[in-house]
């Protein structure tokens, strides 16, 4: 990824985390740019070989949040989101972002159940909610049953796990 690659996907992610922070949403039209800015820079760079790599990034970050999204456990959003951010990195360094995403977004979580003193509740819903899936015919959503006080915004984690990507790998190539 070059740095104005790393600029305008950080930029694209921080616009998201406003939109998500203030309307609990992140716009279709926010990621239909980056998705289109992320497939101009790969063409531009290596031609259809690039547009292929962008693909990869996508479909691999896609394909392994989904179950996520069929759970009802993140929304769609955040799942285009960390697609979007897959398509201008690639799958190797796409598979980095979703890793550090998900490692801050369970340390934000954690704090935020410490902070909200419902650990124990929380917890207790997620295991009931897994001790029921047996008796079900049909996938039950995981989000209805959760109040305002089980909630994050995903796109906070994201941006975060993007950003500390691009640190690592910063410090990664610094050191050789």
């Amino acid at each position: 990824m070059t740095r104005i690659d790393q600029v305008t996907l950080l930029v694209l992610l921080s616009a998201a985390v406003v939109c998500d922070l203030e309307q609990e949403k992140i716009p279709n039209a926010l990621v239909s740019a980056g998705m289109v800015c992320a497939l101009a820079g790969h063409l531009l760079r290596s031609g259809p070989r690039g547009l292929a790599d962008a693909a990869a990034g996508f479909a691999l970050l896609f394909l392994l949040t989904v179950w996520l999204w069929l759970f009802r456990m993140i929304g769609a959003g955040d799942i285009k989101l960390l697609s979007m951010a897959g398509s201008f990195a690639g799958p190797r360094m796409a598979f980095h972002f979703l890793i550090c995403s998900f490692l801050i977004g369970s340390l934000i979580s954690l704090v935020l159940l410490i902070r909200r003193g419902n650990f124990l509740s929380r917890f207790q819903y997620f295991i009931n909610y897994f001790k029921t899936l047996p008796e079900c015919d049909s996938l039950p959503a995981y989000l209805p049953g959760v109040t305002q006080d089980g909630r994050m915004c995903f796109s906070v984690p994201v941006l975060a796990g993007v950003w500390t990507t691009f640190l690592l790998e910063t410090f990664v190539s610094g050191r050789r």
